[in-house]
Order: C-alpha cells, then structure tokens, then sequence
C-alpha cells in the first residue's frame, strides 16, 4: 500500500512539475496500475523502468522512453493482453498528454557530420572528375544498413580497412592522371598465317589445307559475323610498323576489285563490338585471283591486334542482301532453293514465326546439301514466284533472329562457291617510330581537363597554385579559407624543391586532396547555411554534390526561398530509369536490395534474368508514379505496371496480347492481386527466404515500410520459431501455436495478420491456394490491430487504401530519413504528418510531397 501511495504522489508530483496545466489524476493511477508490475525499479522489462522520481523533458533519454511509451499505447501492444487493459478514456489521455509534452519539448533535429556513403563517395568522384565510368574496387569495404538505409549518421563508421581503401582509390585516381610507365622499347617481327586467324561460325573460314582465309560478309554489326584478325599478334609499343598482306580473289563475279580493310582491334575488345568502331588503318584494292603483296606503314598501339574486312562484299548479313544473292543462286539452281524450303520448313509446314530446324552457319550448310542429294527432294514449290517461296522471302525480313541464323548458313555457302575475298599472310615489323599509346593520349587529355591551359612562361609552382586554387573548393563544395589554401601550396612547393617532376609533385597533391577528411566527409567544414542546404538537396535527390546551378542559388541566397527551393526540387528531381534515386532509395525503403544475395530454390524456375526484371519492374513503376506526379494510393492500387510480358504471364497469370523481350507499362485492373508494393514479384521474394514464405517475415516488412511501424526486438528469452511445432496443421497453425506467450502476444497481434494475408504468395510472388507439403487450403484471413476483419490479401489492399494516410506518413519519414541520414524525431514527425495530410486532402502527387517535405522546417533547419 505503501508503494502504491508513492508512486502515484511521485507521478502526479513529476506530471505536475513538468506542465503546471492540471492533469487528471487518472493518468498516474494508469501508469502505476497497468505498467508497474513490468515497468519499475526491480523488474524493467524491455529495459523500461516507469519507476521514476522526475521527468526532465530536456533530457533526450527521458524523452525517447516516453516515447516508447507512447508507441506501444497507441498501437495497443501494451498492455500485455493477459494484462489489465487501460479503459479507452485512460488510453487517450495518456496519448493526448504524451504527445503534447514531446512536441513542445522536441527541437528539430541537426545535421550530424558524417563520412560519405560508398554510393555517395563514388558519385563525388564520378561528378568533380567528370569520370561517369568511376566505380569503387571489388572488395570495398561495405556500408551498414540503418533504419533501411545505407547513408545514416550513426552506422557510417571509419575503419582501418575502409582508410586503406580510400588511400588506395586516392593512389588509383592520382595515376589516373599522372602516373607515368616506363617500359623498354619492344621490336616486333611478326608473321602469322590463316592458322592463326580468328574464325567463328561465319566470319571467315580457313581452306587449302590451312593457306587460305576466306572472307564472305562486310557486316557493320558484329565483327564475329564478318572480321578476321591475327589471334596471335599483340602489339606491345605504340608505334608506326611496316605491314605486308598476302591476298587474293576468289571466283570474283565481275572485274571489280574486292577492298580489303584493315582495321586495328583492341584486343580487350568484345566479339560483339561494331566494326565500325575501330579505326582503320588502311584498305587495298585486291584484282588478282593468285595471291600478291600488299605493303603499308600504319600507326598501332600497345594491346591492339590487325582486323580484316571485305568491305565491298555484296553480302552484308541483311535480309535484302540474302535476298538479292539468294534470287540470282535460286533462278539457276531451283533445286537449290527446294533444299532450303525442305530445312528450314519440313514437311511442308506454314511459313511463319520462327524455324524450327536448327539452320545456322556450318551445320546449317551441311544440312542444306544433304537435302539437296536427296532423290526424294520436293521441289514443286521451287520457283521464285511460288507462293511458298514468296512467304519464305517475307519470313527473312520479319523472322527476328533467324535472320543473321539464315545469312550464317549462307556465308558457308559463300566460302564454297564464291565470291570471296582471301588472305593467305601478315607480315608486321617495327616499330620504325615510337609514339604515344592511346591510354598515354588519353590520360594527356584527362590532365589537362583537370590542370587547365598552362599560360605561356608560367613556372611549375604557378602552374600548381593556380590548380589548387580553382580544384579545391570543387573538391571540398565550399569557400576555402586562406590557411587550407596556403598549406597545400606549400605542399606542392616543398615537392617541386625536393627535385621531383610537376606530375610526380601533382600526383602528391591530388592525393593528399582525395585523402583528406573534407573530401571523405560531407559538410565537415560547416560551411553557410546556403550551402548545407543546397548540399543536403542534392546529396538528397542525385547522391552527389551540387552543380552549378545549385551553387549558383547558394550564392545569391536565393536557394532561402520556398521559390527556388522548388524549382530546384523539379529540377533535380530524376528523370530517367538508372538515376541514382530511382535505384537507391525504393530498394532500401522496401529491402529489394537483398535480392541481390538471395538465389531461389530450382523449384520455383525463378531465373536469374527474372530475378533482374523483379527488380526492373520496381525501379520502373517507381519512376513512373515519380514523373507523373500521381497520387500516392498509386502505389497501392494502381492500374499499371512495369514488366515483361512473358514474366507477368508465367509469374502474375496475366494474359496479355503484349510481346517483346523487354520491359514495359501495361494495363492492369485496380484490385489485381499483382498491383502495386503488395504484389510485386521483388518484394516478395525480398521477404521469403528463398525456398518458402514466413508469414511473420512479410508480416514485419509490411508494418515497418508500409505504415511505418517500427517493432521491438524479441524479448531475448523467447526462441524463434523453430522449423517444427509438433501438432501444427499448417504454418498459419505453427505460428499462432507459438506466438501464444503473453511476453509474444502484444507484437505478434500487430504482425501476424498482415503476414497471414501475404501467404497466398510462394517465395517469388506467386499466387497459390495451398501451403506446399501441408496440401490445405491457406486461410488468410484475420483481425487487425484496428479491430478490422479482413478475409486476405484483396481486403488488405482497400484497408490500406482506406488508411493510405498511415502509407503517406511512412513513406514521408523513409524519404526524410534517407534526405537527412537520421530519423526524424517526434516534433519533426508531427510537421510530417501535417504535410501528408495536406497532400491526401488535396489530392496532390508524390512530386508534390517531395517538394513540400523540402520546403519543410524539418529539411531546412538543420543548423
């Protein structure tokens, strides 16, 4: 009884104290009454010890334990239900008191310095170097997700392998643009035959016992399709080399001469890269049928190799082209062309779609003249007028990639019968003179990008002050104040006294520059209130720092007003699919990332390449509801997606008249199951396990990311659940079995029915009626924490539309969160939800929420 009197004296005294408003004394006796017994001095479950002689609103640890408070009697989680429950009169009051004293209490929060993130780190490099190609190294070391996101105060730590990694990218970037090699000087005396020329299915075909090299084809695309080049050479110093070709014709159609084209190939290059895109080194006109000699002096630089074409051949791997030479051998030769009907179209079946013979390069000329010797062959329709014939020709030019498959073939034919174009030797000797090799060109242009024109006269130091002049406030965002400006001259001075070279002394200098924490860290300076802003904008929005447009409102402060803070908003906001807040935020907000690391069992037939469209097709219908500034019920319930049709088909049970290989926007009726977050294929193979779902893992997705309710750890003496509940009739079964400890209740009633109305979907978004293995129906259906029945998942979706004010707000605090690198705290919380509110009455758009979230105290004030 003793106790009892005390507590209540010492909350009503501590309530009193705090806010001299009178406070009904029901309050006091509900704290004491429904949390002592858990909550004091002796017992603290969950850490919470309500036993208090004060609270100190001023103090961030009394502030955040009422807060937790607060949470948990809004959501009903607390009491326990085994508990005595607070009358619905107790309930409000107490949540009505609480928060009221946390926003009058709560200042906006600041902005804590941090390092970058690795994403933001490399897009820094990527935009102050003009280096769009800039990736970090394999094996840097990783960022720590909190609260969902890879770019928060609180987990962005140093470490000695991370400083290792910024020293090494600091050395990679320095000689990026200063680093000089020194190799010796290599001759080269070279001869290499047909056997050591690259031959593919149809590029080119070795003949005469290995003397001869035919060419048939001048396609641009593909040089596997058209190109030979010596496998063997290598060239191992830029230089200009003395070159001899041995070629000939072979059964020319007309006196013409065949053009040989020589190109020179990066040896790093793919087979699939364009011939065009390569230069050429010279071309010969070729007359003769026996072979001649061909000599020139050409350029070639270190890592490049020799590539021929015939560049005037008729035959170009196009449909036309096949065609054309096909008409002149098929008048000649009908049987020829029954050969061809018979192979690629057996037994007379309908000419369309694809063929379903395996017609391509060698084999398929080998297929063709074994028909052709056939006694038996049809060749009724072989005639270029037939009707047969005519389809044929149209399926070549519409047949998708039995097209190139057809002129493969053909280009066999062309190596047997002519006219070709042959080379038979190479011969490369030199080099005669050295020159600059492409990547020593190249790096002469990138440093000058970054140093600037010399000026006529100008001394290595001069040269040096007037870089570091201009680079460092690029590379620090900011004014540079005179003392960081004179100790890196001094720097570069030091250095060039030391008799080092200007790019030795430079690379130095850059090095200290990238290695240095102002450049590692954002904002470290604590530069003006301008900048910070417009920094947080754009770190915000591009994961990078501010352009000149930015710092151009920073320094005629107009990036203040609401005006411009908008026009920029709209600006920056992304435009296109690989934006770096397109593929960074959605997938940290909904945790997609993880599909990264998750391979599903075999049994599921979920592909790699399905794995990358589950991903596209979020990234996708993100954007789309971002561009087009619609409603964020969008997101729920729309009447689109993003996807391929063969996936929606297979995965989604969609038919669609739709086609291609690609993804695209499709129509979808509002209510589909697959419509939205909550049927995506990602999401919910984001939340399984690869193998099969768990209601309780969907079920905490939805409540954290969805409507924004953050649960507590499990209490550490409850296990998880174990792979087996003996006696459970299904997994709904084996979950309620478990989560019936009053210690799992009070979260478990806010988690599981979500959960439970997910289970209709398999590992990677199926829809299902039956949980696998247990062969019974899936029942899905539950009572909100709300009080709401719903019968699965379709009801989920309209309760969530109903409620899309709780989506609003928890989507708000995401994006605040990732714009901030911090949760906001309660007050900022409260001016949240006014703005949400405001964007659902006015039925404005998600463009609009960002926008007004920007022009936002909470944004803004961060001083």
């Amino acid at each position: 009884m003793k106790k009892s009197i005390l507590f209540l004296y010492l909350v009503s005294t501590v309530i009193a104290m705090a806010d001299p408003e009178t406070i009904p004394p029901l309050l006091a006796d509900m704290i004491y009454d429904k949390c002592s017994d858990c909550h004091d001095d002796v017992f603290a479950e969950a850490n919470i010890n309500l036993d208090m002689k004060s609270i100190d609103w001023t103090k961030e640890k009394h502030r955040d334990l009422w807060l937790k408070v607060l949470k948990v009697t809004k959501d009903g989680i607390m009491p326990p239900l085994d508990k005595d429950q607070p009358s619905l009169k107790e309930r409000s009051e107490l949540i009505a008191y609480l928060d009221k004293k946390l926003i009058a209490n709560t200042k906006f929060g600041k902005a804590s310095v941090r390092r970058l993130s690795n994403r933001e780190y490399q897009k820094k490099i990527q935009t102050i170097f003009n280096y769009p190609e800039f990736k970090l190294k394999d094996g840097f070391p990783a960022d720590h997700l909190y609260h969902g996101f890879d770019n928060q105060a609180k987990s962005l730590q140093i470490s000695a392998p991370l400083m290792h990694a910024y020293v090494d990218t600091a050395n990679s970037l320095a000689d990026w643009y200063f680093y000089h090699e020194n190799k010796p000087h290599q001759a080269l005396d070279y001869y290499g035959g047909p056997s050591k020329m690259t031959q593919t299915f149809s590029s080119s075909e070795v003949r005469d016992n290995g003397k001869t090299l035919r060419l048939a084809s001048r396609h641009a695309g593909s040089v596997f399709r058209a190109c030979s080049w010596s496998s063997d050479l290598e060239i191992k110093t830029s230089g200009e080399y003395n070159i001899e070709v041995s070629s000939s014709t072979f059964k020319p159609k007309d006196n013409k001469p065949m053009v040989l084209e020589l190109r020179a190939r990066s040896r790093e290059s793919s087979d699939r890269t364009y011939a065009h895109k390569f230069r050429i080194l010279t071309t010969f006109e070729v007359n003769k049928t026996s072979p001649e000699t061909f000599k020139a002096s050409v350029i070639l630089h270190e890592g490049e190799t020799i590539m021929f074409r015939w560049a005037n051949s008729e035959f170009d791997h196009t449909p036309e082209a096949l065609i054309k030479v096909a008409t002149d051998k098929f008048k000649k030769d009908p049987r020829y062309l029954a050969a061809w009907l018979e192979v690629a179209f057996p037994k007379g079946t309908k000419i369309k779609g694809s063929s379903k013979s395996k017609l391509r390069g060698l084999n398929g000329h080998l297929k063709i003249a074994e028909a052709y010797k056939k006694k038996d062959l049809n060749v009724s329709d072989a005639q270029i007028d037939s009707t047969r014939t005519k389809d044929f020709f149209t399926h070549l030019k519409h047949g998708g990639n039995s097209q190139l498959n057809y002129c493969d073939t053909w280009a066999h034919y062309i190596f047997e019968n002519g006219p070709s174009l042959q080379v038979h030797g190479l011969k490369v000797t030199g080099p005669t003179k050295v020159v600059d090799s492409l990547r020593k060109v190249a790096q002469t242009k990138r440093r000058l990008e970054l140093l600037g024109e010399r000026k006529d006269n100008e001394s290595d130091l001069a040269y040096a002050k007037r870089f570091i002049a201009r680079f460092l406030p690029k590379a620090y965002n900011t004014q540079i104040e005179p003392e960081m400006l004179e100790y890196y001259n001094e720097m570069a001075e030091q250095q060039l006294k030391k008799g080092t070279s200007f790019d030795e002394s430079m690379h130095f200098v850059l090095r200290a520059i990238i290695k240095s924490p102002r450049f590692i860290f954002r904002d470290l300076n604590g530069g003006s209130t301008e900048y910070n802003l417009a920094s947080r904008l754009s770190y915000f929005l591009s994961s990078g720092p501010p352009d000149a447009k930015l710092m151009k409102a920073v320094a005629n402060k107009s990036i203040m007003t609401d005006a411009e803070l908008e026009a920029q908003v709209k600006r920056l906001l992304p435009k296109r699919i690989d934006d770096s807040f397109v593929q960074s935020f959605p997938e940290q907000w909904l945790n997609t990332h993880k599909l990264k690391h998750i391979m599903p069992d075999a049994g599921l037939k979920f592909s790699d390449d399905d794995v990358k469209t589950a991903r596209l097709e979020l990234h996708y219908f993100f954007l789309e509801i971002l561009k087009k500034n619609l409603q964020l019920k969008e997101f729920i319930d729309p009447d689109f997606c993003f996807t391929k049709p063969s996936f929606a088909k297979k995965f989604y049970g969609l038919k669609t008249v739709e086609k291609g290989r690609y993804l695209k926007k499709m129509t979808m009726p509002r209510g589909h199951r697959h419509g939205g977050l909550l049927g995506m294929s990602s999401i919910m193979t984001a939340t399984a396990n690869g193998v099969d779902t768990e209601a309780v893992l969907r079920g905490v997705w939805f409540i954290e990311n969805i409507i924004g309710r953050p649960t507590p750890a499990p209490p550490s003496e409850v296990p998880s659940i174990p792979p087996d509940t003996k006696g459970s009739q299904s997994p709904r079964d084996k979950v309620i079995r478990h989560t019936n400890d009053p210690k799992c209740s009070g979260c478990h009633q806010m988690i599981d029915p979500f959960g439970f109305a997910f289970e209709n979907f398999n590992a990677v978004g199926v829809w299902r009626d039956k949980w696998p293995k247990y062969n019974i129906k899936i029942d899905p259906r539950s009572k909100l924490f709300d009080g709401t029945q719903i019968a699965g998942h379709a009801d989920m979706k309209k309760w969530l539309v109903k409620n899309i004010d709780m989506f609003g707000q928890c989507l708000a605090e995401k994006l605040m969160t990732y714009a901030l690198g911090r949760a906001p705290n309660y007050r900022e919380q409260a001016e949240i939800k006014s703005i949400v509110q405001k964007n659902l009455k006015n039925k404005e758009g998600f463009q609009d929420l960002i926008i007004d979230l920007v022009k936002s105290q909470t944004f803004k004030a961060q001083e």
